[in-house]
């Protein structure tokens, strides 16, 4: 499916609010581990294969990114990043209902509330992306069948 095609403007709205997430101020790492979950959540190989590339170009370890899906039982994962991972859970699950307060609080008392607002408009960022991908059934390397 030709998404950039049929609408370009969009597509480029969608990328825009991705840059300005990646350049809100919050951790390259964080953000990245951040979008590895959302991709993981959303079955998006497409996205996966791209942040875990550019998570270790940040400098992230590989034993914690091959961890994401598991990382509230990987002990190396920091309070903070903890926090981020469950509001990702959260926003990306939806179906569930809001984020709990519980959630929000924990990621508040780590990020700020302007750090949630960021955090959380990069989440919705991927989850575009993940969605987009999935949908439009876009493959590793690019090719869609």
């Amino acid at each position: 499916m030709p998404v950039y095609e049929a609408w370009p403007p969009l597509y480029d709205g969608i990328l825009e609010l991705t840059r300005r997430a990646h350049r809100s101020g919050l951790d390259a790492k964080l953000l990245q581990l951040v979008d590895v979950r959302a991709s993981q959540l959303n079955g998006c190989a497409y996205c996966l294969d791209l942040h875990a590339g550019l998570a270790v170009k940040a400098g992230e370890d590989e034993r914690r990114l091959h961890t994401v899906a598991g990382w509230r039982d990987a002990q190396w994962f920091s309070p903070a990043e903890r926090a981020a991972l469950a509001l990702t859970d959260e926003v990306t699950m939806l179906q569930h209902g809001a984020p709990s307060e519980a959630t929000v609080d924990e990621a508040r008392r780590h990020f700020g509330d302007d750090g949630v607002a960021k955090l959380l408009l990069a989440i919705v960022a991927i989850n575009a992306w993940n969605r987009v991908n999935v949908a439009a059934q876009v493959r590793v390397g690019g090719a869609s069948p």
